[in-house]
């Protein structure tokens, strides 16, 4: 939500990036951080669209099953709490279901093409630390060791 501390791409914040990967929260900025926090979020969350799963990210796992599961035809009242439309507009200003998971999609489409992935991120977080000195490889270090 507006106003919030997530921070980065896909707005973690740095509460729930401790909780996928421990010391995570240090690098939120850094966008293979971001991508390897996404990632597993995706596999604890095990959905097959990224639309899904912004979903799930966004609202919660509970909220976040209604609007996936909700008739498009439904108001968008029903089923997301006025507190949380009012927090993301810009999300949540139509009328339908179907309005707002159009709306996300479109979002997620123009934030794709704004940013530049990285086929191998851990590679290249080992790679970024070694030139810069930073250390961020080490959040990703704990990603690989889970698999």
């Amino acid at each position: 939500m507006q106003g919030g501390s997530a921070r980065g791409l896909f707005q973690f914040q740095p509460e729930t990036a401790e909780y996928l990967i421990p010391g995570s929260s240090e690098s939120l900025e850094d966008m293979n951080t971001q991508a390897a926090l996404m990632k597993e979020y995706l596999r604890r969350n095990k959905q097959d669209k990224i639309e899904d799963a912004y979903m799930m990210h966004q609202l919660g796992p509970s909220r976040g099953r209604k609007l996936i599961k909700a008739d498009p035809e439904q108001s968008i009242k029903e089923v997301i709490p006025r507190r949380v439309r009012r927090a993301n507009p810009s999300l949540y200003e139509g009328e339908t279901v179907e309005d707002a998971k159009e709306v996300i999609q479109k979002k997620l489409d123009e934030g794709a093409k704004s940013i530049e992935f990285v086929k191998d991120p851990i590679a290249e977080l080992i790679k970024s630390e070694k030139e810069t000195g930073r250390k961020p490889a080490s959040v990703i270090e704990k990603v690989k060791r889970k698999k």
